[in-house]
């Protein structure tokens, strides 16, 4: 749970950068943006300068807190300096649950002092190796320098990207929302609580004569397959499927079928199954499905159709701006693969693990807000 909390607290410290007014540093020093212009050498080493200006600015504080939220009790010092405060700690909490809305719901079996303790120890780590990179000189490499200025090009690229697809005109109705739950609530697990089914019991047997002896058996049991599959010493044989749905697996498909299409609610049937088997299945029960009240998934629902919709006025805005700035891309470069790479060659499902998960915590080089599921 420590290193969970530490690794989701790392990604805190670089969208801090965003959530707070000291953004507008990056505006002041790199300008706004306008449409791409030829820099001269002078221009050229201008911003560079300015970069360098901002690197020095951002990085000559020895503490990931803001300073005006180093206030109330102490509760981490170093070298006789608040780096953890009470408030700070409210405030880096609440970053993190509004970042991490998955927490709010474990915090429910957590024990609340031991989380605020674990962001606590991050917080006083974190301030440790500021404090250790600026007395070894690191933040004066050239290297360091160089990964910095990166790693604010992929924050202007992620705030530039966000803040274009915040200006797309997207109007989700509450029809609309309705409409999704409704078309969808019945192959959207996320929807549904129970899906339902036939309840049902069946013994496969190898001819269809013995399949009928034994239904006359279960008459005689009161229409009890257990008490009549016991008189008869098959048992054994009795198979339990449960609750029968488009989702049971295990399940013999004809059977299955034949189940599903039984409209009483207690009765007895032969079903012959793919595999020649004849089957006596007692049907005992029926289920409705049970789905997610509608007020319950409502704002999640919206959520999901507003995602949707920015991603298909993305590829809209983003066609009209090539229109707009004449791009054009050498589609002959991609046209053929590399010598020696088929494109038929399946990836290492490692790597594949890796590309899918590639970006989930930002969006910098395109958009990829694209949402996974309704929840």
């Amino acid at each position: 749970m420590k290193k969970h909390i530490l690794s989701q607290y790392s990604f805190l410290v670089l969208t801090s950068l965003i959530l707070l007014p000291g953004c507008a540093l990056l505006d002041s020093l790199f300008g706004t943006k306008k449409a791409p212009q030829p820099e001269s050498s002078q221009e050229k080493a201008l911003n560079k300068d300015l970069q360098d200006a901002a690197i020095e600015v951002l990085t000559e504080s020895n503490t990931v807190i803001p300073e005006e939220e180093i206030t109330g009790t102490p509760l981490v010092t170093m070298n006789g300096k608040s780096i953890v405060t009470s408030d700070s700690l409210q405030a880096e909490e609440a970053k993190l649950l509004d970042a991490n809305p998955e927490l709010k719901q474990m915090l429910a079996f957590m024990d609340p002092a031991q989380l605020r303790r674990n962001l606590a120890e991050g917080l006083m780590n974190q301030a440790l190796v500021d404090q250790d990179i600026i007395d070894r000189g690191i933040d004066k490499k050239p290297e360091y320098k160089k990964e910095i200025r990166e790693g604010f090009k992929a924050v202007e690229r992620m705030v530039n990207t966000k803040f274009f697809t915040q200006s797309f005109d997207v109007r989700i109705t509450d029809s609309d929302v309705r409409k999704f739950y409704e078309t969808n609530k019945d192959t959207t697990p996320q929807l549904i609580i129970s899906r339902g089914g036939v309840k049902a019991m069946g013994i496969p047997f190898d001819t269809e004569a013995e399949a009928k002896t034994f239904v006359t058996q279960i008459a005689a049991q009161g229409n009890d397959i257990k008490k009549a599959a016991q008189a008869a010493g098959i048992a054994d044989k009795l198979k339990d499927f449960m609750t029968v749905n488009q989702q049971s697996m295990g399940i013999d498909p004809e059977v299955k079928a034949k189940i599903m299409g039984i409209t009483k609610a207690s009765s007895t049937e032969i079903v012959k199954g793919k595999d020649n088997k004849t089957w006596v299945v007692t049907i005992t029960g029926k289920e409705e499905t049970q789905y997610r009240p509608f007020e319950q998934v409502k704002a999640e629902i919206k959520d999901y159709l507003e995602k949707e919709e920015r991603a298909k006025k993305f590829d809209e805005e983003i066609n009209k701006l090539k229109q707009k700035y004449n791009v054009k891309m050498d589609e002959t470069f991609f046209a053929q693969p590399a010598e020696g790479a088929g494109l038929e060659t399946e990836l290492p499902e490692d790597l594949l693990s890796q590309l899918e998960g590639a970006g989930d915590d930002m969006d910098t080089v395109a958009y990829h807000d694209h949402a996974q599921s309704v929840i």
